[in-house]
């Protein structure tokens, strides 16, 4: 059974909108990791604390997505990259959301902390594609 010129002109248009999707949440997730270095001095002078302090803002980050990156990508493995990849979006989006709006240092942390959960969850994801 041949595939019609539509539906093959329909899938090659899907496969393009895919990649952007994979590669904007590939260019969100490395950006995150890279430009609270610029906001640090911001940070450390709108919530009054110290270097040490302000540190585990990116610290939080880089560990939790390290840590999980592996065992999510086998989870992609075994159950649905697709919908790991939605549900790490969805969780990385309201983490930044509760990044921005955190009141003190303490839920900044915590929130980069889920921020990194769902960027570990998306990128197995954006590897794979």
């Amino acid at each position: 059974m041949g595939l019609s010129a539509q539906s093959v002109q329909s899938n090659e248009r899907r496969k393009w909108w895919v990649l952007a999707v994979i590669s904007l949440a590939l260019f969100m997730i490395l950006l995150d990791v890279t430009i609270v270095n610029i906001a640090l001095p911001s940070m450390m002078n709108g919530f009054q604390v110290s270097l040490s302090s302000i540190e585990w803002v990116m610290n939080v980050y880089v560990l939790v997505f390290a840590s999980l990156l592996l065992i999510l990508g086998k989870l992609g493995d075994l159950f649905c990259r697709k919908r790991l990849f939605i549900t790490g979006l969805g969780i990385f989006i309201v983490a930044s959301l509760g990044c921005s709006l955190s009141p003190n240092l303490g839920i900044l942390i915590a929130s980069r902390g889920v921020q990194a959960i769902g960027g570990a969850m998306m990128m197995p994801a954006t590897l794979y594609y």
